[in-house]
């Protein structure tokens, strides 16, 4: 299926090499994909004196991407064929995945490689506080706005729930909902959420267990992630029944409006206001991290109803976290 792009396309037994490219829409940039080798390097000398079997090596591909061969005819790769991206990337680029040859013509691989995802992100840079609830909206549709107080890194999973925390671990009575934080992560002052289409990644949740649906009744929300050995790191809390039980209690006790507060968010990221439909922070949206989760954690910086639906297009476009 390959057709004459340019010139004569023939690999000399002398060694050569082979670069792979596409080019982009409109600009027309190269964008080099992978470099093969079988001159024993990619030498860097002045483009004139680069012979028909010598190229130097892309820039692009200098950290991943390129195959360094000493010379032989023939090659096959002969490595291992599952693994993650930069697995197989690592697999390909070392030597001792290779058999060469100057005599045996190698048939092609014909089973395919098996690439699996990468493994979640961990978010052990993340704690108590770094993500606040400022906005909620219980009567329908369901409405819940944060606002990022530290940068969260790219590829990490956010998980907004409904259910009630027990003091170890969370009811499955109710809802979970993932956010898979995108490429480029969420800068500090960030305003993100959950069920409005004009809130940063309103619709990219999708359901992780149960189905959450906040009560008009009195409710909590909790933010959290996983760490690199799969525990809990809280993030924030809210709860729109006058507080938090305690811990530790029989899990039957924990209904499907009320819950423990994580321990690790007593003092910072928890906000607890007594029982209201729609609740709105309302207080200051510049200062420190810390002043701002001090602001934001209390309830005489919210307002509330049970009639009126709060919007976001009140809030800033972000809010100010000045560095201490």
């Amino acid at each position: 299926d390959w057709v004459v792009d340019d010139g004569n396309f023939k690999l000399s037994n002398a060694g050569d090499t082979i670069l792979v490219y596409c080019l982009e829409s409109g600009s027309r940039n190269v964008v080099h994909l992978g470099g093969f080798s079988f001159s024993n390097n990619w030498p860097d000398r002045d483009p004139s004196s680069y012979r028909k079997r010598k190229s130097a090596l892309p820039v692009g591909l200098r950290s991943v991407g390129a195959v360094t061969l000493s010379h032989k005819d023939n090659y096959i790769y002969t490595g291992p064929q599952n693994g993650t991206k930069e697995e197989i990337q690592a697999f390909i680029s070392a030597e001792g995945s290779w058999t060469g040859s100057n005599i045996q013509r190698y048939n092609p691989i014909m089973t395919s490689f098996s690439i699996s995802p990468p493994p979640p992100v961990g978010c052990n840079s993340l704690g108590s506080g770094d993500v606040m609830v400022i906005l909620v909206n219980s009567d329908d549709p369901d409405v819940v706005a944060f606002v990022a107080l530290s940068e969260i890194s790219e590829g990490i999973d956010l998980y907004m729930t409904d259910n009630a925390w027990t003091g170890s671990t969370f009811r499955t009575n109710e809802g979970t909902k993932k956010l898979i934080v995108p490429s480029g992560g969420i800068p500090a002052g960030t305003i993100f959420g959950y069920g409005q289409t004009d809130l940063s990644y309103g619709n990219d949740w999708v359901n992780a267990g149960g189905s959450f649906a906040l009560s008009t009744s009195g409710d909590t929300v909790i933010l959290y992630c996983l760490s690199d050995t799969n525990d809990y790191v809280h993030l924030a809390a809210f709860s729109s029944t006058g507080g938090w039980e305690s811990p530790g209690l029989p899990e039957a006790d924990y209904r499907t409006s009320n819950s423990a507060l994580p321990s690790s968010l007593s003092s910072a990221g928890a906000t607890a206001l007594g029982h209201v439909d729609n609740s709105k922070y309302d207080g200051d949206t510049f200062g420190t991290k810390e002043e701002l989760q001090q602001a934001i954690g209390t309830s005489d910086s919210w307002s509330t109803s049970n009639s009126e639906r709060f919007s976001i297009s009140s809030f800033p476009s972000f809010f100010a976290v000045e560095p201490v």
